[in-house]
């Protein structure tokens, strides 16, 4: 169980391997960028429409910067800011993040708005080409608001290994208190 301050909401992170926690501040500063193939563009969707520093908790299969790309990584976000606000500055400004990666390993950037119980979803998702492998590359972002605290939580990853079961795992454990 994990439980983000200052909002005090929490969710579980499913079983399985989980090797990149960053929970206090320094930690999740050295995790603001990524560094190398995927971690690098993904870090620059998310830092583009959220303030890094409401980032409570960073976890993922894999430590971040790793040599993969499978696996998930979760960002929560605690912001004083209405939902509707922030919907907007994640559909504007990380799409215009992702539209601006480089385009000689980037394309076809795109946003999918959807409505799931008590989340908007708002999607980034952009085709990668690393010359020798590629993927589709997903910044998945769910708002919702609890108590006057808007709550994000930010998913990152391929298009592969089932990751969206996961996703749905940690979004079915979430609890306000």
């Amino acid at each position: 169980m994990v439980r983000m301050q200052p909002s005090g909401t929490a969710f579980e992170i499913p079983e399985g391997r989980w090797d990149g926690w960053y929970l206090s501040r320094a930690e999740l500063d050295k995790a603001k960028r990524g560094k190398g193939e995927w971690y690098a563009e993904y870090a620059r969707v998310a830092n583009a429409a959220l303030p890094f520093q409401n980032c409570s908790i960073q976890t993922g299969t894999y430590l971040w910067n790793a040599p993969t790309f499978f696996g998930v990584t979760v960002r929560g976000y605690s912001l004083d800011s209405v939902a509707g606000e922030t919907e907007a500055r994640i559909a504007s400004k990380a799409l215009t993040a992702a539209r601006h990666l480089p385009r000689s390993t980037v394309s076809n950037a795109s946003l999918t708005k959807s409505r799931e119980k008590q989340w908007a979803r708002l999607l980034i998702g952009y085709d990668v080409s690393y010359g020798d492998y590629g993927g589709r590359a997903n910044v998945d972002f769910y708002v919702t608001e609890v108590e006057g605290k808007t709550i994000v939580l930010v998913f990152m990853y391929a298009d592969v290994n089932n990751n969206a079961s996961v996703v749905r795992q940690i979004l079915e454990s979430f609890s306000t208190h």
